[in-house]
C-alpha cells in the first residue's frame, strides 16, 4: 500500500473524486494544482490552493482549496510562552469554517448573500480538515458608497433574522468574537510592544510621534479604557455575525448581478447587531485601500444601511446600540493594530515613511472615535 500524502499535498484521487461531484458531466483530460497567492494570515489556515482541470470540451473546471488545521500545528505557536500555548491550542476554534459551511447555518442566507458551493469536505485526521469549494472568478469590484450599503444592509439581514429566530439546533462551535481577539492577540501581542520604549525608538515610529505627540499615549490609556468598552458591548442584543466581512471576503456573485459570496467564515460568531460593520470599514482601511478621512461618510452610509437590513428582518434595534457595536468594535478591535508593527523589521525608505502616517493618522481616526462611545447605551 502506498504511504498517504503529506498533509500539504493534494491527492491525485481525492482531486479526481472532488472534479467529478464539481462537474459530473465533464470528460477530464488533465489537471495542475497552483498554490493561491493570497498571504495565509490567519493561524488555523495550512494552505490555499487552486486545482484547474482541463476538459475535452469547454471551459475549465476550478476548484478552491483550503486546508485549516488546529493551532498546535500553527508555526509560530513556538512564539507563545508554554502557557499560552496552550490556552490558544485549546480555546481557538479552528474548525468553524468547516462546520459552518456542514451545519445549517448558512443554509437560509438573505437574498443576494451566500456562500461558495462547497463540494466535499475531508477530515484528514490529526487535527487537519480540507475544504473543497468554488473557484469564484476573480473579478474586480468598485467599492462605491453603495456598494457598501448593499453590503452592510446584508449584513444586517444575516444578524437580524437569527436575532429574531435564533440560531440552527446544529449550529457548531463559533469563534468567540472580540474578547478572543482581545484576550489571545491584543493583550497579548500588540499592546506590549506599544509599551515598549524600544518601539517608539525605531526611526518611523519617531516619525509617527513626531507627527502625533499624543497617539502614543492616547493608545496606552485606551489600553486601559477597553475592558469597560468590552463589558458594554457584552450587554448589547446579538445575532449571526460573519466576524471577518470585509469587503476582500465579501466577493461579486457571478451567478447574481449586485450579490455578495461570502467567504472565510472561521470567525463566525454571535455577536452585538452592529458588529460585522467593523470589518465591512476597516477591511480596505487595513490593506492601504482607504485612507482615515474616507471613513467617516461610510460610517453614516453604513450603518443606515445596516439598520434597513434589520427592519426587513422584522428587527426594531436601537440606532445607539448598534452605533455603539460598530464604533466600540472599531476602537477596540483595530486602533491597537492599526499602526504596522510587523513591518519594523523592514525598510526604512520613503515608501514605508509614507505608510506609517498614513496608518498613524488611521489610528488617531479611531481613537477620536472613542470620545463618541456611550457606554451607558
Amino acid at each position: 500500500m502506498p504511504d498517504p500524502p503529506a498533509p500539504g499535498v493534494l491527492a491525485a484521487g481525492d482531486i479526481t473524486r472532488v472534479l467529478a461531484i464539481a462537474d459530473p458531466t465533464a470528460e477530464i483530460t488533465s489537471w495542475i494544482v497552483t498554490p493561491d497567492a493570497y498571504p495565509v494570515l490567519t493561524p488555523s489556515t495550512e494552505a490555499l490552493d487552486r486545482v484547474a482541470a482541463a476538459r475535452l470540451d469547454g471551459p475549465d473546471v476550478r476548484v478552491f482549496v483550503k486546508t485549516i488545521h488546529s493551532m498546535r500545528h500553527w508555526p509560530l505557536i513556538g512564539m507563545l510562552s508554554a502557557e499560552d500555548r496552550e490556552a490558544a491550542i485549546e480555546r481557538f476554534p479552528w474548525r468553524t469554517e468547516a462546520d459552518v459551511y456542514a451545519s445549517s447555518l448558512t443554509r437560509d442566507l438573505p437574498d443576494g448573500l451566500r456562500v461558495p458551493r462547497i463540494f466535499a469536505i475531508d477530515d484528514l485526521g490529526d487535527d487537519r480538515i480540507r475544504i473543497w469549494m468554488e473557484d469564484l472568478p476573480e473579478t474586480a469590484a468598485t467599492w462605491n458608497s453603495a456598494r457598501y450599503a448593499d453590503a452592510a444592509r446584508r449584513l444586517g439581514r444575516l444578524a437580524g433574522r437569527t436575532h429574531r429566530d435564533g440560531l440552527p439546533a446544529d449550529v457548531p462551535r463559533l469563534f468567540d468574537g472580540l474578547r478572543m481577539l482581545w484576550s489571545m492577540r491584543i493583550t497579548n501581542t500588540l499592546i506590549p510592544v506599544l509599551r515598549d520604549d524600544a518601539t517608539w525608538q525605531h526611526p518611523l515610529m519617531v516619525a509617527v510621534e513626531a507627527s502625533d505627540p499624543a497617539l502614543r499615549g492616547d493608545l496606552l490609556a485606551l489600553a486601559d479604557q477597553a475592558p469597560s468598552i468590552l463589558d458594554a458591548l457584552d450587554r448589547l442584543p446579538r445575532g449571526l455575525a460573519h466576524g471577518d466581512a470585509c469587503p476582500q471576503n465579501l466577493l461579486p456573485d457571478p451567478d447574481l448581478h449586485g450579490g455578495f459570496v461570502a467567504i472565510d467564515w472561521g470567525f463566525a460568531n454571535l455577536a452585538p447587531l452592529g458588529s460585522d460593520l467593523v470589518q465591512l470599514l476597516a477591511g480596505r482601511a487595513d490593506s492601504g485601500e482607504l485612507g482615515a478621512a474616507d471613513l467617516p461618510p461610510l460610517q453614516e452610509t453604513v450603518l443606515a444601511a445596516y439598520l434597513d437590513g434589520l427592519r426587513d428582518e422584522r428587527v426594531d434595534a436601537s440606532p445607539v446600540q448598534v452605533r455603539l457595536a460598530m464604533v466600540g468594535g472599531l476602537v477596540v478591535g483595530k486602533a491597537f493594530s492599526a499602526l504596522p508593527l510587523e513591518r519594523l523589521g523592514g525598510p526604512i525608505d520613503d515608501q514605508s515613511l509614507t505608510f506609517f502616517l498614513a496608518r498613524a493618522r488611521y489610528a488617531r481616526y479611531l481613537l477620536d472615535l472613542r470620545a463618541t462611545l456611550d457606554v451607558e447605551a
